[in-house]
């Protein structure tokens, strides 16, 4: 009789057991790790915003003094003038505007970088800073903006107490246009609009706005325009 064979065993596998941590011990280990974190320093998912950094100038404006004879009586410089209007530059493109209050501008909450500041009446009366650089604190520019009377218009008298009569020559003839400006480039009063005029001419302002009322601001821009020729004065109030 042929031995037997004994059959075969099957073999159950017995799945791991896995030992979970208790609840609290589980609490336990994130507060340590959160703790751990902070100390560190090391939260790679919160970037730390870059400081925002101020920049400031200075702006002068200067003009003559006139008699009530037509005698030149002397400049006066204004470094303390309010509401006149600066931008601020990034290359070409104008990022922000303000206006000065006793004779300082003020640009805040700028990143990094190259700035230029600029102030302007026309073409004929503006300045600029050079470049500015913002590295890792607040800057002021030791580049002071300057505006100073330009061009052929001469004010009898220079402040203007009532009013002012203005001198100028027009060569060749041309189409005039003259305005009164106030401290940030807004016309308070336009005095000729496109005027034939030829030769030596003079035109009157008698320190009145546009509607007829006084005007009482410190100075005002008188500016002159015929295409490409274009001039601005300086007018004092006392």
């Amino acid at each position: 009789m042929p031995d037997s064979v004994p059959p075969s065993r099957s073999r159950t596998r017995v799945p791991a057991r896995i030992t979970m941590p208790a609840p609290g011990l589980r609490l336990a280990r994130h507060f340590a790790l959160a703790c751990l974190a902070a100390a560190c320093g090391c939260s790679s998912d919160r970037p730390t915003a870059p400081r925002a950094h101020a920049l400031s100038g200075h702006v002068v404006l200067s003009g003559p003094f006139v008699d009530a004879a037509g005698n030149l009586a002397g400049t006066r410089v204004l470094g303390d003038a309010d509401g006149v209007a600066v931008e601020l530059l990034d290359g070409n493109r104008v990022l922000a505007h303000t206006t000065t209050t006793a004779g300082v501008y003020r640009f805040t909450g700028l990143v990094s970088g190259v700035y230029t500041a600029r102030t302007r009446v026309n073409e004929a009366v503006q300045d600029e800073t050079n470049p500015l650089t913002i590295a890792d604190a607040d800057i002021a520019a030791a580049d002071t903006l300057r505006l100073a009377a330009s061009g052929d218009l001469f004010p009898v008298p220079n402040p203007v107490v009532d009013s002012t009569v203005v001198y100028f020559n027009v060569d060749p003839p041309g189409y005039v246009t003259i305005r009164i400006l106030g401290a940030a480039g807004d016309t308070v009063r336009t005095l000729l609009l496109g005027v034939g005029l030829a030769g030596f001419s003079t035109v009157v302002w008698d320190g009145r706005d546009q509607a007829g009322a006084q005007t009482t601001a410190r100075f005002y821009w008188m500016t002159f325009e015929e295409g490409s020729d274009v001039r601005a004065q300086l007018l004092f109030r006392p």
